[in-house]
């Protein structure tokens, strides 16, 4: 009898390859500033903020002063400086430095502006104001109502501050009244004159503005002379 064995083949088991050994540790070296708090960062001073530079009065003329308002800010709420140069016709004035300019150092048709500086103590920015034109001033009577004893020769007075040279003329005057270049009346009556009360209007004007001054008048029917009433 015949026993046959089958032995059948067999793979050989993989064999997991060895763990790698772990990287060697890393030990850091101690700093030198270890222990030190980290220095404090000073905060950027930001530079102040002018907001608005105002002229007052917006019509100025030649006897009038003026006076800049400042409207400026500083973030950090430190105090300012402010700095003054007022500049006419484009020329600085070196000895006005504050925020007002006085009467009498412009004339007509004189451009006027104001350059302010705002100064914090670290940082400082400068900003400009509008323009402003000098007007004309109107002429102004010197003569007073109670001044006129008579017509006829009269001189009546008047002031310009531009020094414009003046013009004369009447409105609501009788025949025969007529006024000179240097302001003086004239007053003979006509031999037509129907007579009545007038209101004389005296006109003295600089070529742009005109001043009034007014006189009440009574004549007698067919005169040649006259007073002022009473």
């Amino acid at each position: 009898m015949w026993v046959i064995f089958l032995v059948s083949a067999c793979s050989p088991t993989p064999v997991a390859p060895a763990p790698a050994p772990p990287p060697p540790a890393v030990v850091a070296e101690p700093s030198s500033d270890a222990g030190r708090a980290a220095p404090e960062r000073k905060p950027r001073d930001l530079p102040p903020a002018i907001q608005s530079i105002t002229l007052a009065p917006t019509e100025v003329r030649v006897a009038d002063p003026l006076r800049a308002t400042v409207k400026a800010v500083d973030v950090e709420g430190a105090d300012l400086d402010l700095d003054y140069e007022w500049l006419i016709n484009d020329s600085a004035l070196v000895d006005v430095t504050g925020e007002r300019l006085g009467a009498g150092r412009h004339k007509k048709g004189d451009t006027i502006r104001v350059r302010v500086t705002a100064d914090d103590g670290a940082n400082e920015v400068m900003s400009e104001s509008d323009p402003v034109v000098v007007l004309n001033t109107a002429p102004v009577f010197s003569t007073r109502g109670g001044d006129m004893k008579r017509v006829d020769g009269f001189v009546f007075k008047a002031t310009d501050a531009d020094d414009d040279t003046l013009t004369w003329r009447l409105e609501g005057a009788p025949g025969g009244m007529s006024i000179s270049p240097t302001g003086q009346l004239s007053y003979a009556g006509t031999a037509d004159e129907a007579g009545g009360r007038y209101t004389v209007a005296v006109i003295v004007g600089d070529g742009d503005a005109w001043g009034r001054f007014e006189f009440p008048l009574t004549v007698t029917a067919g005169s040649k002379g006259s007073a002022p009433a009473k």
